[in-house]
């Protein structure tokens, strides 16, 4: 049975693919497009996850993102890279809020220094911690 519409009412791109066999089903959504689902006669139904050693050679090969990241973690890195390099053209980035500046900067990594400090059980000053 195939069901297509370009409207239904009240869904959200809800593109599924179900394909029936003898010994399990197989089901993917576009809803949660990392996740890949075997249902057994029995009820149960076991999930495989992109990037995970469960997908095989072909499956890891096709994956450019371990397991667990959701698709979009790579490219919220590529737009943070563009309005960089953007920035650094003058176009656009530092002045109008879209990247984060110096003092962000610097905040940051006094707090990643405090939290390195604690591996060592040892105290640092935070002077300026706000700034």
């Amino acid at each position: 049975m195939l069901m297509a519409s370009q409207i239904s009412l009240g869904e959200r791109k809800a593109l599924s693919i179900t394909i029936y066999g003898e010994q399990r089903a197989l089901s993917w959504s576009h809803e949660r497009p990392g996740e890949l689902r075997f249902l057994h006669p029995d009820n149960s139904m076991e999930t495989v996850f992109a990037g995970s050693a469960a997908t095989g050679p072909d499956g890891m090969a096709a994956s450019r993102l371990p397991a667990g990241h959701p698709e979009g973690f790579i490219e919220a890195f590529a737009s943070i890279y563009g309005d960089f390099a953007d920035a650094i053209q003058g176009q656009r980035g530092l002045l109008d809020g879209r990247l984060p500046g110096i003092k962000t900067g610097l905040r940051s990594m006094r707090f990643v220094a405090a939290v390195a400090s604690s591996q060592n059980r040892s105290w640092i000053e935070m002077e300026n911690f706000q700034q």
